[in-house]
């Protein structure tokens, strides 16, 4: 049975495998697992595999491997393919909600723990690294043209390719109602 979209998507070594190949970039099997070291070789072939049978990554070249009878593919992220929409997530039940979401929230997580591990002392000024938590008051007219908003925001500099003068960068957004907690009496007294 072909996955859905958003099961295809929401597995930590294929989301790592996305994530590694944003920005247009292309790398081959053997680049995916220098970046990927805990993840065992036949393992990988088969996420790049779900991927590719997917569509949510291409085979951007074939290369014939120096003195060997092999043929090495060059893979490539399709972003339009890569992006869940209102349809993909239409029924999902509570119990994956909350597995995409702990993923969501453990690739985070070990983002960060990258970020903090790779240099001596990290300098979160110098970095552009913030890391917030706002209460909004939106109607949901307002809530999804904040997302709109966003979006295109996005949109605009995920298209920027990788350059000198570009550092990598991770975005990471949610948004959701907030549950009303019951008022104590004892306080509005």
């Amino acid at each position: 049975m072909k996955p859905s979209k958003a099961n295809l998507l929401f597995h930590p070594v294929r989301l790592r495998i996305a994530q590694l190949l944003t920005g247009g970039r292309h790398l081959t099997a053997h680049q995916i697992a220098q970046r990927v070291p805990q993840v065992p070789q036949a393992s990988l072939y088969r996420h790049l595999h779900l991927l590719v049978e997917g569509r949510v990554l291409t085979v951007a070249d074939e290369r014939q491997v120096q003195n060997r009878n092999l043929v090495e593919k060059v893979y490539t992220l399709d972003l339009a393919a890569a992006t869940l929409h209102a349809e993909d997530l239409a029924h999902t039940s509570k119990d994956d909600h909350r597995r995409y979401f702990t993923l969501f929230l453990l690739m985070l997580l070990a983002d960060f723990e990258r970020y903090l591990q790779a240099g001596e002392r990290p300098d979160v000024i110098a970095d552009v690294v913030d890391y917030q938590h706002h209460t909004l008051y939106l109607s949901d007219a307002e809530a999804q043209q904040l997302l709109a908003d966003v979006q295109a925001v996005r949109v605009a500099a995920q298209a920027k390719p990788p350059s000198p003068e570009r550092r990598r960068r991770y975005l990471a957004l949610t948004l959701m109602p907030g549950v009303e907690e019951p008022a104590d009496d004892r306080l509005e007294r």
